[in-house]
């Protein structure tokens, strides 16, 4: 399958919905359980799969799973709070967040060992 760019899409979120979706890493907030299933009832249903990948990107980010700690508020597409960061939650982002830095290590220490 090809990837799918969701640069575009990640700006026209944050435009259309700013107290939610920010293109500034160190603002990025724990977004509502389900908010997929909101932008597809407000017509997004034809771009579903450019939505899943913009979504996942933007819940893969480093920035995004560090501001996944327990307790934390989750916003819904206004900004408003819409749930709270379970400690399962918390504990899923550090695992995510601790796999993306050994891929990171890996790759650099596979970089240096070819030069």
């Amino acid at each position: 399958m090809p990837k799918v760019p969701v640069l575009p899409l990640l700006t026209a979120l944050a435009a259309a919905f700013p107290n939610a979706f920010s293109l500034h890493e160190g603002r990025r907030r724990p977004l509502k359980i389900g908010i997929h299933h909101d932008l597809l009832v407000l017509g997004g249903a034809e771009r579903s799969r450019e939505l899943s990948a913009a979504l996942r990107s933007y819940t893969l980010n480093r920035a995004y799973l560090r501001a996944m700690r327990p307790g934390a508020v989750r916003v819904d597409l206004d900004g408003n709070p819409a749930g709270r960061v379970t400690n399962e939650d918390a504990a899923r982002a550090r695992e995510t967040l601790a796999a993306i830095e050994a891929k990171r290590q890996a790759r650099e220490a596979a970089k240096k060992a070819s030069a």
